[in-house]
């Protein structure tokens, strides 16, 4: 399995846009009510969840697979919280490929809108630019047979 590298951290406040540093916007979601914890602020592991979940759709595209596996989720640092009625995107871009395997970076962003800057909602009481980092992650998927065992995958590894 190919080694990860560490990512660069970002300040809570920095606006990014993901397009520009390569990624590709997999998943979106809505945060609803049965997402929240009783702080008001999105559940961390329904986020881990929707991350597993937008990630393996991009890493099973990546490596023209159906069966995959999460064999890893590195650490997760809540940079920002998610409250109701916030979208949520996840964007992916490929950090390594090994024989059986495909590692992923995972960025979450919050989604402003522009009438949400003129309406006095929760998002303009915490956070006033286009997107924010809400967290990241790396991931690392497996291809694997109908048995379940990690079969090669990448093309440059075939006999």
């Amino acid at each position: 399995m190919a080694k990860t590298k560490k990512q660069p951290t970002r300040s809570a406040n920095e606006e990014i846009n993901p397009e520009h540093q390569g990624y590709l916007r997999s998943y979106r979601r809505i945060v609803m009510y049965e997402d929240l914890n009783a702080a008001g602020t999105i559940f961390g592991g329904r986020l881990v969840s929707w991350i597993d979940e937008g990630s393996a759709i991009f890493a099973g595209c990546q490596m023209n697979a159906r069966r995959i596996v999460t064999k890893k989720i590195s650490e997760l640092i809540f940079n920002q919280p998610a409250k109701l009625g916030d979208m949520l995107e996840i964007w992916c871009k490929v950090i390594n490929s090994g024989k059986t395997s495909l590692i992923v970076d995972a960025l979450v962003t919050r989604r402003v809108f522009v009438d949400d800057q003129k309406e006095n909602t929760a998002i303009t009481q915490y956070q006033s630019k286009a997107e924010t980092e809400i967290c990241r992650c790396e991931l690392v998927f497996v291809a694997v047979n109908e048995k379940g065992q990690p079969r090669i995958w990448n093309p440059k590894y075939a006999k």
